[in-house]
């Protein structure tokens, strides 16, 4: 998994070097200090309110008799995905839908590729198969679901559709 990863973050380095020259176009010049402090107070919130979330979860998952799995899939899913939300709302506003993309894209891929292999190096990972087939199986049918049409478009159907098979994956969850 760390070699996909390391695949893949080679390629997005090689693409972000070819569009070097339009961001800076962009985005104009930058203080590096200031910078540097808002990534290390960023990162520093960041941890703070993982740790935060990971023990409410689990706090809810036990008084609740509730399978871990589930408050991840569901509770903990939506609660670190809603910065990633607020960032296409934004991107969207402002006329950057490729910056939406890459922010759900991007995050799936660091996730699902470098964070789990982290996690699994450092305790292995023990998850039901029925589990795994379900997630794995969902996350296909979603990424179908999202492969754009030929004119490089994503409309309110397949938004819709994407909602309705997140409520049915949740469903599936929570029928077990």
């Amino acid at each position: 998994m760390l070699i996909m990863f390391l695949a893949w973050f080679v390629a997005v380095v090689i693409e972000a070097r070819k569009q070097r020259s339009a961001a800076e176009k962009i985005l104009g010049e930058r203080r590096g200090w200031l910078v540097a402090l808002s990534c290390v107070a960023g990162l520093a919130s960041l941890v703070a309110a993982g740790n935060l979330i990971v023990t409410g979860a689990r706090g809810i998952a036990i008084s609740f008799g509730i399978d871990e799995f589930i408050i991840g899939a569901t509770i903990v899913a939506v609660g670190t995905s809603v910065p990633e939300l607020a960032t296409i709302v934004i991107a969207k506003l402002r006329g950057h839908d490729e910056v939406g993309l890459g922010t759900i894209l991007g995050s799936n891929i660091f996730n699902g590729i470098f964070i789990v292999a982290i996690a699994a190096i450092i305790c292995p990972i023990t998850v039901g198969w029925r589990e795994v087939a379900t997630t794995l199986t969902f996350g296909l049918l979603a990424l179908l679901f999202t492969y754009p049409t030929r004119k490089g478009f994503i409309g309110r159907r397949r938004g819709v559709l994407l909602l309705v098979l997140y409520a049915v994956f949740l469903g599936t969850l929570l029928q077990r």
